[in-house]
């Protein structure tokens, strides 16, 4: 940044800081005497990212021998398939990629020894190869191959040729680039990546069989037992890693590594044997770590003694580590089982069962969400009797503030607030008083809003992540004081959060917690009219090395809902050209651009034009950006609108996009059918209210376009 943020701001704290607030009246909504109608679930829906990825999830969990296994993985593997081709086509190396590897996970080690595996799909395996063997992604293309020659016998001699030519090229590629390269350290590289995504026989022997022969030769004498386990580890074959390591000697010798493997291995072995055994792999190794090899290895000794809890609750902080929430809730509920006094095994359960209701519900299936709600509920009535007077890590209050949040995301406000004043009924926490000062703000009920916000703010704060939550509570407090005429007190609610925000920035802050800091500080700054410099530190968020995408779409969203244009386009132009942020986003914030472009009676900005005419995905974002460019027939788009959110956005865009250039008046009623889905936390409600509460329709068409 420029200069320190106490001095960008010292001007605004000049007029925002006074004397304390007095405290204002608490008052409580009340809940609503009839319930909504109750909606429908979305469907899973294989052309959803997150619904083919939640649906593989739950595949994983079958076991080999259920006979719904083989129908089931040749429907996502034809999913995952056509996901690698439409990333072909369209030289999206990430999609391509990310669904070969979905592809193949979804064999086990021993049914990539079957014949036939792999042959349905053998054809889009070979073009894969093809791309990247000409682009010189030497990794994607060997784990083709690798696929290839297990698909298809007649074409095996041919491919596993190919990756030995691979082999030898980056070899030779590491001796000219470095003289200080080992012999086969890459080669190596690329079959362990194969391995890593395709732990089939074939591809293990012969990773096994070059870290042998490099330990033959003198190489990598230290790493050969450690990198051998964890390849036979992976690929469901630990019980051959003792006679694989037989000839292993002098200092490759891992002693600590054999005596692990034959107590875990012999037939009196005890579970922390297998405890032990997997710890190693997932600490030992440095950089080389191998929390895969660490989960299978634990996922075997579970199975082999399933009257052993410690087992089966450890396999559930490997399974939910490597992202499978599924697999952990599985694994800990068998601890739970087992040891159903142990506060440590209640506690986990408790975080896994919030998390799986709360994805159900933000995904638009609040029916499933609400009968996890209800095993929740049970589940808490049993801890309440297993510890009597002791209050788990997660309870009802935040589960109920879980289920409340989601569906404000769906637009169900009224069931929300029952949720949430439920939340606040079993503990007032700052998540639930945020949320319902947030519904009340967004709808314009400024006081009952300050009255939620006031409350959230008298909690008591612990750590950081609350100190955060504080600061961007008052920033909202300001806007619901604003929005009811009080200007003094709402500044002074900004220079409050100013101060606030200050002593954060000078903590250790992660890259996304530090750009996050720079968004909100930046909204405060807005508020205070210091645009220039809250513009500035909108730009320095966005400069912060974070993964985070929502922090592009987030500035984009708010310079674009203020009228800001041409500082909008200028964060949108840097979002489409960074790696982190993905189609989804970029999608929509192309959308938001072209909407405010046109409703302001600008040119279409043709970068955002051009981005949009590209997508040609099967997706409801797709579908709304060949609405934008006049490639999408809105009669079809409206039959196709199935849940509430997407009904708002696609009203929304007709109305901005299509209907204002010609009706205004037209417009403005579908605007405010936009408003009526009460879907809250989306840009399109936001921006509609924006256009409504300014009148910005009701100008001359000229001025528009």
């Amino acid at each position: 940044m420029r200069q320190s943020l106490v001095l960008a701001l010292a001007a605004a704290l000049l007029v925002a800081c006074g004397p304390p607030r007095a405290p204002r009246p608490v008052r409580s909504a009340t809940a609503p005497d009839k319930a909504p109608p109750k909606p429908v679930d979305a469907p899973y829906d294989l052309a959803s990212d997150d619904d083919l990825d939640a649906l593989a999830e739950k595949y994983s969990l079958l076991a080999s021998d259920d006979e719904t296994r083989t129908a089931e993985r040749k429907r996502l593997a034809d999913a995952f398939a056509e996901r690698i081709q439409r990333g072909l086509q369209a030289g999206d190396r990430t999609q391509a990629v990310s669904a070969l590897e979905s592809l193949l996970a979804l064999w086990r080690p021993a049914e990539l020894a079957r014949p036939g595996v792999l042959a349905d799909h053998v054809d889009v395996l070979a073009r894969v190869r093809d791309r990247f063997a000409r682009r010189g992604d030497e990794n994607t293309a060997a784990l083709a191959l690798m696929a290839v020659a297990i698909a298809d016998p007649t074409r095996r001699e041919a491919a596993l040729g190919e990756v030995d030519i691979i082999l030898q090229f980056v070899e030779e590629l590491a001796a000219v680039e470095s003289d200080r390269s080992v012999p086969g350290d890459a080669a190596l590289g690329v079959l362990e990546h194969v391995v890593d995504h395709l732990p089939a026989p074939l591809a293990v022997d012969a990773l096994v069989a070059r870290y042998l022969a490099r330990h033959a030769d003198g190489h990598d004498v230290i790493n050969t037992s450690w990198r051998v386990s964890r390849a036979l580890a992976r690929g469901g074959r630990l019980a051959e890693a003792p006679k694989a390591l037989a000839d292993v000697s002098s200092v490759g010798d891992d002693h600590l590594l054999r005596q692990l493997l034959s107590d875990a291995l012999n037939v009196d072995a005890r579970p922390l044997h297998w405890l032990e055994l997997s710890r190693y792999f997932d600490s030992h190794g440095g950089d080389r770590a191998d929390l895969d090899a660490a989960y299978l290895t634990l996922a075997e000794g579970a199975h082999r003694f399933p009257d052993e809890g410690d087992l089966q609750l450890q396999a559930g902080r490997l399974a939910l580590a490597r992202g499978n929430v599924s697999a952990a809730i599985q694994w800990t509920e068998r601890a739970s089982q087992l040891s159903p006094d142990d506060k440590t095994v209640a506690n986990r359960l408790a975080r896994l069962y919030e998390q799986r209701m709360a994805t159900l519900v933000a995904t638009d299936r609040p029916n499933a969400a609400r009968e996890r709600l209800e095993e929740i509920e049970r589940f808490f009535a049993h801890a309440a009797a297993a510890f009597p007077g002791e209050r788990l890590e997660r309870d009802l209050a935040d589960a109920y503030a879980s289920m409340g949040r989601g569906l404000v995301g769906l637009g169900r406000l009224t069931e929300a607030r029952r949720f949430l004043e439920k939340s606040l009924a079993e503990r007032p926490s700052i998540d639930a008083l945020e949320t319902v000062g947030t519904i009340a703000l967004k709808r314009g009920r400024y006081d009952r809003a300050a009255d939620y916000f006031d409350r959230a703010l008298a909690l008591p704060f612990e750590d950081q992540t609350v100190r955060f939550a504080r600061g961007r509570i008052r920033r909202l407090l300001g806007e619901a004081l604003a929005g009811a005429g009080d200007t003094e007190e709402a500044r002074q609610a900004w220079g409050t959060a100013i101060e606030e925000w200050e002593q954060l920035r000078a903590m250790e802050l992660t890259g996304r917690g530090r750009a996050e800091l720079l968004v909100e500080a930046g909204k405060l700054l807005w508020a205070l009219d210091s645009r220039d410099d809250a513009i500035e530190l909108f730009e320095s968020a966005i400069d912060q090395p974070s993964d985070s995408e929502s922090i592009y779409a987030d500035v984009v969203a708010f310079l674009t809902v203020r009228g800001q244009y041409e500082a909008a386009a200028d964060a949108y132009h840097r979002a489409l050209g960074a790696s982190s942020v993905g189609d989804y986003f970029k999608v929509y914030m192309s959308l938001w651009l072209v909407a405010e472009g046109r409703r302001a009676g600008r040119e279409d900005d043709p970068i955002a034009i051009d981005y949009l005419a590209s997508r040609r995905g099967p997706l409801w974002h797709d579908q709304l950006a060949r609405l934008a460019v006049g490639d999408a027939d809105i009669a079809e788009l409206t039959e196709r609108a199935r849940t509430r959110g997407e009904r708002a956005e696609l009203t929304f865009y007709d109305a901005v996009l299509n209907v204002a250039p010609e009706d205004p008046k037209a417009a403005i009623d579908q605007l405010g059918k936009v408003v009526e889905t009460n879907m809250v936390l989306f840009f399109e409600y936001d921006m509609a209210r924006y256009i409504l509460d300014n009148r910005l329709l009701e100008q001359p068409a000229r001025a528009r376009r």
